[in-house]
């Protein structure tokens, strides 16, 4: 599976587009935080959104990759794998 990682927009989401790549924004590292809910283009194949400043941890190894997505404080607010190639 393939994925891409991105930021910009103020706030952490991960979607599924049919037949295309998972998508993955990281975006909550410091400035203010957009409210998902108010953007005005709405992704269809949102499957989290949040708006907490955040980091991702990512484990690859040859048999698969493991994101672990937390708030400042350390609570978790998401969690992905995808098998390795």
């Amino acid at each position: 599976m393939k994925g891409v990682f991105s930021g910009h927009d103020h706030f952490y989401e991960r979607s599924h587009p049919p037949g295309g790549p998972v998508c993955v924004v990281i975006g909550g590292a410091g400035a203010y935080l957009y409210d998902p809910e108010q953007n005005p283009k709405q992704n269809l194949y949102s499957v989290i959104r949040r708006a907490y400043h955040h980091y991702c941890v990512l484990r690859v190894s040859p048999t698969n990759c493991v994101m672990d997505v937390r708030d400042l404080p350390g609570h978790h607010i998401d969690q992905a794998s995808w098998p390795g190639r």
